[in-house]
C-alpha cells in the first residue's frame, strides 16, 4: 500500500510558510513523492467567529480568514496541474475562549476538507499551563473533547497533529503518557463516531532514519486509534517545497502501525 494522498500542505497563503511554497512548486514535486492528490491546508481563523484583539493568537489570525485561504483556488486557475487532485481545505483552529472550533457552516460547506489541531498549545493556551506537564495534557484533552463534541463536528475530517504539542518547550513525547489508554480509547472512538479522522503527521520525520521512525513514542497512541476503528489521514504538514519530503515516511508507518487500505480514508 502507498500513500498517494497528502492532506496537509500549507502554501505562502499561511503566514508561518516560506514565500517559495507556492502551488507550482508543489505540483513540480508531486509525482517523485508518489503523490496524486495535494489537499492544501492553509491556517484559517473564520471571520464569522469573533477574534479580540486582546487575544494572543490575535496579531496571527486575523488576517488569515476565509477569502484569504481561498485565494489558492484563484491561484490555480493560472497553473497546468500535471493531470493532480487539488483539494482545497484549511487548518482551522481550536478557540478556547469559547471550547469550539473557529469555522462558520458556510465555511465548512465552501472548503473541500477540514482539519483542526488539538495541540497549538504555542498559540492557543495560557503559558502558566506549561507546567505542571500535566496541566498541559490536560488542555490537549480538554481541546480534543470540545471539538469532538462541537455542533461543526460534522466539518471536521481530521484531528490534526494529535497530542503533539507544537513548539512545546520541552520534549513534548513526556506528555504522551500523562492521557491514560483509557482516555485516549474514549476520545478515538468518541472521534470514530463523528467520523473525525486521525492525521498522521510525518513532519517531525524529515530526514529521519527508518529505526527512528518504528521508534517513535507517539505509535503506543496511535495503535490505540487503530484499536478503536479510527481512519487515518497523512500529511507533510509542509511549509515549503523541501519539507514535503516527509511524506516518504509513511511507507516506514505504514509497516510499523500494520495498516492496510481499509484504515485510510481517501477523499
Amino acid at each position: 500500500m502507498k500513500i498517494t494522498q497528502d492532506l496537509h500542505m500549507h502554501t505562502h497563503l499561511s503566514s508561518c510558510a516560506k514565500p517559495e511554497a507556492t502551488l507550482e512548486a508543489y505540483i513540480a514535486q508531486a509525482s517523485s513523492l508518489g503523490l496524486d492528490t495535494l489537499g492544501i491546508a492553509d491556517h484559517m481563523w473564520d471571520e464569522d467567529v469573533p477574534l479580540s484583539p486582546d487575544d494572543y493568537w490575535h496579531r496571527f489570525y486575523h488576517p488569515q480568514n476565509l477569502k484569504h485561504v481561498l485565494r489558492a483556488r484563484k491561484e490555480i486557475q493560472s497553473l497546468d496541474t500535471k493531470g493532480l487532485r487539488i483539494l482545497f481545505g484549511a487548518e482551522a483552529e481550536y478557540d478556547p475562549v469559547r471550547g469550539d472550533i473557529a469555522l462558520s457552516e458556510e465555511a465548512g460547506e465552501i472548503l473541500d476538507f477540514v482539519l483542526v489541531p488539538n495541540s497549538h498549545t504555542h498559540m492557543m493556551m495560557p503559558k502558566g499551563l506549561y507546567e505542571p506537564y500535566q496541566a498541559h495534557a490536560d488542555f490537549m484533552v480538554k481541546a480534543t473533547w470540545d471539538i469532538i463534541n462541537s455542533p461543526l463536528a460534522g466539518y471536521v475530517t481530521a484531528l490534526a497533529h494529535p497530542f503533539d504539542a507544537v513548539a512545546c518547550p520541552y520534549d513534548k513525547t513526556l506528555l504522551y503518557p500523562l492521557i491514560s489508554d483509557s482516555e485516549y480509547k474514549e476520545m478515538f472512538s468518541a472521534a470514530r463516531e463523528k467520523n473525525i479522522a486521525i492525521e498522521i503527521n510525518t513532519s517531525s520525520f524529515l530526514n529521519k532514519t527508518d529505526e527512528e521512525i518504528r521508534n517513535h513514542p507517539k505509535w503506543a497512541f496511535f495503535s490505540l486509534a487503530k484499536e478503536c476503528g479510527c481512519k487515518f489521514t497523512f500529511g507533510s504538514d509542509c511549509h515549503q517545497p523541501g519539507s514535503q519530503q516527509s511524506i516518504l515516511a509513511s511507507d516506514v508507518i505504514i509497516d510499523t502501525l500494520s495498516l492496510t487500505d481499509k484504515d485510510i480514508l481517501v477523499l
